[in-house]
């Protein structure tokens, strides 16, 4: 997956671009998906913010570091909000 010019890109594992999606003024990416075949589509990473905002539904990194500041998660590491 790719973010540059306010388009989201993203690619198969042969790197083949398979969905191209401008941002949004509410900050999302609204995409329509026709599938022919279905497919299980996963991705990873090792960052411990992300996984945190992903843990919590996608909740904002605002927040995130809010609920570190005033201790009300056990094990939440210092979170670094992206640019």
């Amino acid at each position: 997956m790719q973010m540059e010019d306010s388009q989201l890109k993203m690619f198969d594992s042969n790197m083949r671009l398979i969905l191209k999606a401008p941002l949004l003024r509410n900050i999302t990416f609204k995409i329509g998906i026709q599938i022919a075949e279905f497919q299980c589509l996963a991705t990873s990473t090792s960052d411990e913010s992300w996984m945190w905002h992903h843990r919590f539904g996608h909740l904002n990194f605002r927040s995130l570091s809010e609920l570190k500041s005033k201790k009300m998660v056990h094990g939440l590491l210092q979170i670094e909000i992206p640019k």
